[in-house]
């Protein structure tokens, strides 16, 4: 959009851009709760590190699927125990342990 104005023989223009921002959409109580209670971090601190992620585009080319399952099953589970729905994906009984390793 401009505006064009003449005066004292000289004409000025004046630009202004039109900027659109993408429109934000609102953030469920429960997964802001989620990133407190299991991810165990400040919200303010999760939404920092997000503002940071795009400076290291090698992020972006990690397929972690296993590691994306995972986080997927974790979200259902808080999901369906914060709304008080019966957890049909459950943990197995040794998920506690399932990653620990005897070392001598």
């Amino acid at each position: 959009m401009s505006y064009r104005q003449r005066g004292n023989n000289r004409q000025l223009s004046y630009s202004r851009q039109m900027t659109t921002h993408p429109k934000l959409e609102p953030l469920p109580a429960w997964e802001k709760t989620f990133c407190i209670e299991v991810g165990a971090m400040p919200w303010e601190r999760f939404v920092e590190l997000k503002k940071n992620l795009y400076e290291h585009d090698k992020v972006f080319e990690w397929d972690d699927s296993a590691g994306l399952t995972a986080f997927q099953e974790a979200k259902q589970r808080f999901w369906e125990i914060y709304h008080g729905f019966p957890c049909e994906n459950k943990l197995p009984s040794n998920a506690a342990n399932l990653y620990i390793e005897d070392v001598d």
